[in-house]
């Protein structure tokens, strides 16, 4: 459950208090060392030190999930649940630590949304629309984004690609021309911690082509707060409006590793001072297509329906072609 490999993070969290739950009765311990296990590609278990002189290892996400428990259960009543603040095992590791690493990350996949699995994708090519399947989303070393679809029926076998602003065209012409809703969007749900500093060392890169993406996200500690307004709601008998979980947005600030090994650090664009970390491909990718949609559709002008997709079938260019449109998140043309 969301173990990380960032040794920045563990250094971090050590002495920060939690809150478990054994059978029925809660017990209270602090963070008192780490070990990464190379077999299991340097993923890192935190060593907690229970009231009673347990121990017990933990996962990232698990030590956030007791860090909040611990905080939440301690504020007043009807305060919001609280994100746990790291403070001094970030600024020893940034005064011991070297600058944040600029290693160099070629082309990555982040692979595809796990709505496209049975999606009935359509792409308008010349005058035809022909069936296909989005196999992949490939991020360049220069932090422009592509799509590669599989031709089926009647252009089998045939590969082409698309970059972002055109993928996502497609998608808009599929409600309008075909009536097909957009592929579901799944956000991530992350723990925030306030007070962390920008990751160092551990192969983390500013200039990683993931670096400046934004993601959509839900937080657990305001997914909490909704909860629980909804339980009050309910056992006030209250019919008035519903209470939607908050979604925020995250801005990439340093990432490393790909696939699998891939991470993620950035910071909450609605309060800069909590930081969240995305452990893996699968919720990058999940999070940033979120993001995409409704600012695309929001882009959409009068007219928009008539204006079909251009793209033609053309074989995949290399991973390092420069004359890659610029499709990134802040590119001006986007």
């Amino acid at each position: 459950m969301g173990a990380t490999a960032s040794s920045h993070h563990a250094q971090c969290v050590l002495g920060v208090q939690v809150e478990m739950v054994f059978g029925q009765r809660p017990y209270v311990g602090r963070v008192v060392s780490w070990e990464a296990f190379p077999e299991f590609g340097h993923r890192i278990q935190h060593v907690v030190l229970f009231e009673d002189g347990t121990k017990g290892d933990y996962s990232w996400g698990q030590i956030l999930k007791g860090a909040e428990a611990f905080v939440t259960t301690r504020a007043a009543t009807g305060a919001p649940a609280g994100a746990p603040l790291l403070q001094g095992g970030g600024a020893q590791v940034a005064a011991a630590s070297p600058p944040v690493a600029t290693a160099t990350v070629g082309s990555m996949s982040l692979g595809v949304p796990a709505s496209f699995a049975n999606y009935p994708f359509q792409a308008y090519l010349g005058n035809d629309w022909v069936e296909g399947r989005v196999v992949d989303r490939e991020v360049l070393a220069s932090g422009d984004h592509r799509w590669r679809v599989q031709l089926l029926a009647p252009r089998h076998e045939e590969v082409i690609w698309m970059d972002r602003a055109e993928f996502l065209k497609q998608l808009e012409m599929h409600k309008l021309k075909l009536r097909l809703n957009h592929p579901a969007r799944k956000l991530p749900t992350v723990a925030p911690v306030r007070g962390l500093r920008q990751p160092v060392g551990d192969d983390w890169s500013t200039t990683h082509p993931l670096v400046g993406n934004q993601i959509l996200t839900h937080l657990t500690t305001t997914t909490e707060d909704a909860r629980r307004r909804r339980a009050s709601l309910s056992a006030a008998g209250s019919r008035g409006k519903s209470v939607t979980t908050p979604i925020h947005t995250v801005f990439i600030e340093a990432a490393r590793g790909i696939g699998p090994s891939l991470e993620c650090w950035g910071r909450t664009q609605d309060d800069l001072d909590l930081s969240v970390l995305f452990i893996g491909a699968n919720v990058v990718t999940e999070g940033a297509f979120a993001h995409e949609l409704p600012g695309r559709a929001s882009k959409r002008g009068r007219g928009f329906a008539n204006r079909l997709p251009t793209t033609e079938g053309r074989a995949p260019p290399l991973a390092s072609d420069s004359s890659f449109p610029g499709t990134s998140f802040d590119s001006p043309g986007f």
